[in-house]
């Protein structure tokens, strides 16, 4: 299991975990306004 976050493997795990943590606010906060807009409505 190790070896999954060795070399090219590692490196692409890592951007991809990045790019999904940078994104994850984001979309928490889209789906925050979709809610509010549903309940009000």
């Amino acid at each position: 299991m190790e070896s999954m976050f060795d070399g090219e493997n590692g490196k692409r795990l890592m951007e991809a975990t990045s790019a999904f943590c940078q994104h994850q606010q984001h979309a928490l906060d889209i789906l925050r306004q979709r809610t509010l807009h549903i309940s009000t409505s």
